[in-house]
């Protein structure tokens, strides 16, 4: 009898360490907002996972996979998870930067992060965004510390077609 009291107990503290450690944080040095999707780029637009099944495949006319030591210079800190570069011969309805902005009501000196990675200014010109590949926007606004308003974009993470497979399905990319 005292041993199966014992054998109760210890399993009782094994659960309640578990659930103690459970909602603890990572030592991690990731940055916090990173994805785990590369950042998929079509014609200069930034496009989220989701879209890629839109695309009419004929239209393709170059897929090119960077990782984070061979992306482009211009590109180099987005590149962490991996940059799918796609060149497509047809039309994408996006919007500069500098557009979100000013669909928010915001002017004046304006700082982008996209998925935890700050935007320079090249990038910033340069580079478009498809609405659909916004997952969540942040305005952290100017402040007499901070006078820049910080614009911190995270895109949508892809879904699964969970309808299409039975519980259980494993699924691999």
């Amino acid at each position: 009898m005292l041993n199966h009291l014992l054998r109760l107990l210890f399993i009782a503290t094994l659960n309640a360490c578990a659930i103690m450690s459970y909602g603890q944080s990572s030592t991690s040095n990731e940055p916090p907002n990173k994805t785990p999707e590369p950042l998929y780029i079509l014609n200069s637009n930034i496009i989220g996972n989701g879209l890629i099944s839109s695309l009419d495949q004929k239209n393709i006319k170059d897929l090119v996979i960077y990782r984070e030591k061979t992306a482009p210079n211009s590109l180099q800190n987005l590149a962490s998870t991996g940059i799918i570069a796609i060149n497509y011969n047809g039309d994408i309805n996006s919007k500069s930067f500098t557009e979100i902005g000013l669909q928010h009501g915001l002017n004046g000196p304006l700082v982008f992060i996209l998925n935890g990675h700050k935007l320079d200014a090249a990038q910033i010109a340069t580079l478009r965004i498809v609405p659909q590949a916004i997952g969540q926007l942040n305005i952290k606004l100017a402040t007499a510390k901070s006078p820049e308003t910080v614009i911190n974009i995270q895109l949508a993470k892809s879904k699964t077609n969970s309808k299409n497979n039975p519980p259980g399905t494993i699924m691999i990319r």
